[in-house]
């Protein structure tokens, strides 16, 4: 019991900070705008986390279905606290993963991510799983964030450092994907890609609480001022720089995500 609190609370604080970051927001409404769902469509949100997508989608598809699946109970409990309140009828969430989807095949005319897919375990299960339980011509769109192609060697150790950082706060299977291979992960599954496109997202001098994985960002940073210094310019050149203003740190730099928008042929 405690442990389920504890996930619960920090489920919450998870949705309340998320909640104060203008560009999900955005990344949000872009995704449901590619989607052009119809009304009585059956939708799967992978990696629905507290819901907030789902919430989103309730009046798009109004007499359709949405089901979100999330591992974190924690993250459930929210979800359905959400729900309820708002008495959404058309709207429930399971505990699952998506490299195993509790549904029969072909069942879902869409399927979203929105920023879930760094976090499975196997990404190309993941990809698999989904085109399975997607009826033919049904659409996927995914929108996650990315690291850039390496030119050279530092930047492909910029690029290694900056997720060893993050796999200290997401576990050893998280991962930052590029545009190509993201590409390549939905055209082997058996995916048609009709839209690949890098959104850019800048951040003037705001607070690290507004930037999306702020904290995880400043740990990359503060890796690269020890194990690294000489990547730390490179670093600041092609993300983020912090600095502290007023007694708060600040963050400018630009954050780039990867739509994609795939059909199952």
């Amino acid at each position: 019991m405690e442990d389920e609190d504890y996930e619960y609370q920090r489920a919450l604080q998870f949705d309340r900070r998320i909640s104060r970051m203008p560009v999900l927001q955005h990344l949000t409404q872009i995704l449901i705008d590619e989607l052009e769902a119809g009304a009585r469509d059956k939708i799967l949100d992978v990696g629905t986390g507290t819901g907030r997508l789902g919430i989103a989608l309730s009046s798009v598809v109004s007499g359709g279905v949405i089901v979100g699946i999330d591992p974190d109970r924690g993250m459930l409990r929210v979800a359905r606290e959400k729900i309820s309140e708002r008495k959404l009828q058309n709207f429930s969430v399971v505990q699952g993963v998506a490299e195993s989807l509790p549904f029969p095949s072909e069942v879902f005319d869409a399927a979203c991510l929105l920023l879930s897919f760094h976090h499975f375990s196997v990404h190309e299960r993941a990809v698999a799983e989904i085109c399975r339980v997607l009826r033919a011509g049904g659409q996927v769109l995914s929108v996650d964030p990315i690291l850039e192609k390496p030119a050279d060697e530092a930047e492909e150790r910029l690029n290694r450092l900056i997720e060893k950082a993050f796999k200290f706060a997401h576990g050893p299977t998280f991962r930052f994907f590029t545009e190509a291979e993201l590409r390549g992960l939905y055209e082997g599954a058996g995916f048609a890609v009709e839209r690949c496109q890098v959104l850019s997202f800048p951040f003037r001098w705001r607070k690290i609480e507004e930037v999306p994985m702020g904290a995880h960002w400043l740990q990359a940073y503060e890796l690269l001022l020890e194990d690294a210094p000489s990547l730390v310019e490179l670093f600041e050149r092609k993300y983020f720089t912090f600095r502290e203003r007023f007694g708060e740190l600040v963050v400018h730099g630009e954050m780039k995500w990867v739509l994609v928008k795939a059909v199952k042929t």
